[in-house]
């Protein structure tokens, strides 16, 4: 396995959170709760590094996917804003944040950014 260093300029007013499922109620919801999983990964595909967090939650409803990373879009108690934060802050570095889901299935979120240039 090798090892690579992902660096990035702050952004004035936005700071990164933890990701923690169990204890903002964000963690899929069907099944019995033994048998739900989240699968973090971390790759580098040429020139960037890519984070995907897939679930084996309810998925996300049709209707609401275009608007997901919309301010205020929200099917659960929260203000909608950590998507479409998140979707800012990846672009603001020159990345991309895009998910992919399936009703009853569940949910993939892919964060890409660029690799940092050698500055040798």
């Amino acid at each position: 396995m090798s090892e690579s260093t992902v660096t990035a300029d702050p952004i004035p007013g936005f700071a990164l959170t933890k990701i923690d499922c169990a204890d903002t109620g964000s963690a899929p919801s069907t099944g019995d709760p033994g048998t739900r999983t989240a699968t973090i990964r971390l790759e580098r595909e040429g020139d960037w590094a890519v984070t995907s967090i897939t679930d084996t939650g309810d998925g996300i409803d049709p209707s609401i996917r275009k608007h997901l990373f919309e301010p205020f879009t929200t099917t659960k108690d929260g203000t909608g804003l950590g998507l479409a934060a998140s979707f800012e802050i990846a672009r603001a570095h020159g990345g991309d944040l895009s998910f992919v889901s399936s009703l009853g299935t569940g949910s993939t979120f892919v964060l890409k950014l660029p690799l940092a240039g050698d500055e040798s």
